[in-house]
């Protein structure tokens, strides 16, 4: 399957599923994301590729700042990596990224079943409910000493699993399932995962005007993050996520940037931001493709009152 077919496969499934879709066709750029979705408070950012390896360090770190400040949860869907075919209900990582397979998302959109395992160094692992591991093993009138010895793992281990800090072997949770009597392993979900860490840098898209005005945006409470593979080449957003924007910043108006207009006004639609383009020099317009255009001039004596505005 080519990576527009899987694209198109998952954009199919979403909207069927009744997710509000934006397929973000490439037209040659290299963009981070390739579908963005909202169904009532719950908004995804995905990338489709045949080979999830494939993924660059630069488009999952821009995938990360994106779920930051717009509030969305990223995903890779491929299916395979490097080391061969992704299994079926397992979840794997990308820089910090997770990654399923195509039958995996479909499932879990449909809500017919999440993954339960994932990938992570020690092997295939799963997640442990703690609370009910605690409460199980409270009940029988064990410590953390005596299920560990009859599991077979140290006490701290078993420490670690009831604080949710660690991962489990599937032969151990099946061992404290059955020691137990209780159902212990956690489904994972992938659409609930939100971004704590975002990578920092100072490169906006290597122009000058965009960090001015990520800075500005910085210096009035917002939390901005640069951008170097995606249509906008800012995001940013107010503590509480309510106030959100998306910006390109260049010194002039071309080509790209009014191709590049139009998709990013249907972003900012379905993640509830608003878009703006800032340039450095005096133009014509004062809107492209449905998109407002600022001077930087105007951009930083009005950053206020345009945060009003947009509020």
């Amino acid at each position: 399957m080519r990576q527009e077919e899987l694209a198109e496969e998952i954009e199919r499934t979403l909207k069927k599923e009744g997710f509000e879709v934006k397929y973000c066709e490439a037209n040659g750029e290299d963009i981070c994301f390739d579908i963005v979705a909202r169904r009532e408070n719950k908004t995804i950012l995905v990338k489709a590729v045949d080979n999830v390896d494939t993924v660059t360090r630069v488009q999952a770190n821009d995938m990360k700042k994106i779920a930051y400040t717009l509030k969305t949860a990223p995903l890779i869907v491929g299916l395979k990596s490097r080391r061969g075919e992704l299994i079926e209900g397992v979840v794997y990582e990308r820089y910090g990224i997770r990654a399923i397979r195509l039958e995996t998302f479909s499932k879990a959109v449909r809500g017919r079943e999440l993954p339960i395992a994932i990938v992570k160094r020690g092997g295939i692992l799963v997640k442990i409910n703690g609370d009910k591991l605690r409460r199980a093993r409270l009940e029988m009138g064990l410590s953390l000493g005596e299920i560990a010895s009859r599991i077979g793992v140290t006490r701290k281990a078993i420490y670690e699993y009831e604080r949710g800090n660690m991962y489990a072997s599937l032969e151990v949770a099946i061992k404290l399932e059955e020691e137990l009597s209780e159902e212990l392993i956690e489904p994972i979900d992938v659409f609930g995962w939100e971004c704590r860490e975002v990578p920092k840098d100072n490169e906006v898209g290597g122009d000058s005007i965009a960090l001015k005005a990520k800075e500005i945006l910085e210096r009035c409470g917002f939390d901005a993050v640069s951008l170097r593979k995606a249509p906008f080449n800012i995001a940013a957003s107010d503590k509480e996520k309510r106030t959100k924007i998306v910006i390109q910043a260049k010194r002039e108006i071309n080509g790209r940037i009014i191709k590049k207009a139009r998709l990013m006004l249907d972003i900012a639609k379905i993640v509830n931001a608003k878009s703006l383009i800032v340039v450095g020099r005096s133009v014509e317009e004062d809107c492209v493709e449905g998109v407002p255009v600022f001077t930087f001039d105007e951009f930083s004596s009005k950053t206020d009152l345009l945060i009003e505005e947009l509020s």
